[in-house]
């Protein structure tokens, strides 16, 4: 009844094959080097912000983030 904007073909098409690429094993190798190579680009970024803003950062929900996201990546390397 309040669907003012319905979803579009292609997004529904493009839904379906990305939990197809999320679900097969076979994509396995390939998806866990993309998310690698993203995960090296977030904490690079992160870094390279924390050292451009003095450590202060744009304000205190950007600092809480970073802060977890590290923490995070510390744990589980």
């Amino acid at each position: 009844m309040d669907n003012y904007s319905p979803v579009p073909l292609f997004m529904k098409f493009a839904n379906n094959c990305l939990s197809i690429y999320e679900n097969w094993s076979i994509f396995n190798p390939f998806r866990n080097a993309v998310r690698k190579a993203g995960l090296r680009f977030c904490s690079e970024y992160m870094i390279a912000e924390d050292l451009q803003t003095n450590y202060i950062d744009i304000g205190p929900v950007n600092k809480a983030l970073n802060m977890v996201s590290a923490f995070h990546g510390m744990l589980f390397v």
